[in-house]
């Protein structure tokens, strides 16, 4: 069979559909693959700080207190943190100590880049390449099945 009569075939022009829309769809997963690598800064835990106006450093995670990433607090955190600077960390756990009326401490966040535009490259350029050379792969042996 010749390739110019195969072109007269509906099921094979169903094919050569089928194969451009496989190849799309290839083509987009990968990039949605790469582009999950992307860098993005997340919130440090480890190295955020609460700062007592009396100079003293604590972590919030070592302290059970936990700090939003915006830096705010909820209720119950803010409360311990402020009996935290005002009575140390001994006891600050204590539920009949007075909380500080008024804020005496500053949170100085940190953030960590997770992903790096390498990364995304280097699965672009193998992803990309795979597809490729996997339809052209395809497209040879199914031509060389059909047409002989």
């Amino acid at each position: 069979m010749i390739k110019k009569d195969l072109e007269n075939k509906a099921w094979y022009r169903a094919i050569k559909v089928l194969y451009i829309a496989s190849f799309l769809i290839s083509i987009l997963f990968v990039s949605f693959v790469a582009y999950s690598a992307k860098p993005y800064k997340e919130p440090n835990e480890i190295v955020q700080k609460i700062t007592c106006n009396d100079g003293k450093h604590y972590q919030p995670k070592k302290r059970d207190v936990s700090v939003q990433t915006d830096g705010n607090m909820y209720e119950s955190d803010d409360a311990d943190a402020r009996k935290l600077c005002q009575y140390g960390p001994k006891d600050y756990g204590n539920a009949n100590l007075v909380i500080p009326p008024e804020k005496n401490y500053t949170v100085e966040l940190t953030s960590k880049t997770v992903g790096s535009w390498q990364t995304l490259a280097e699965i672009a350029l193998i992803g990309f390449g795979i597809v490729f050379v996997a339809f052209v792969l395809f497209r040879r042996i199914f031509l060389y099945i059909v047409v002989g």
